[in-house]
């Protein structure tokens, strides 16, 4: 997986395989090849701990997620529905 999207093995994160049109992934910004790094500032070095955050972590109060898209480190923000 990491391979076909050119992420290194020393870089820690969960990787998108995947973003469903319509999705809260593709509204936030996400992309096929990302590798999400942090929620909220809390790590996600794998899959068990990204959805421990995620779990964890409620939208409407906003989320910020540090990725890596094509080898650069990049911020996402979703400020959560409108009221």
């Amino acid at each position: 997986m990491r391979q076909r999207y050119s992420i290194s093995e020393k870089e820690s994160g969960v990787a998108v395989v995947e973003v469903e049109e319509g999705s809260k992934a593709e509204e936030i910004g996400l992309m096929e090849g990302d590798l999400v790094r942090a929620v909220n500032q809390k790590t996600t070095a794998d899959l068990d701990s990204f959805k421990e955050v995620t779990g964890k972590t409620d939208p409407r109060n906003g989320i910020v997620l540090d990725i890596l898209r094509q080898g650069s480190p990049r911020y996402l923000s979703y400020m959560g529905p409108a009221k």
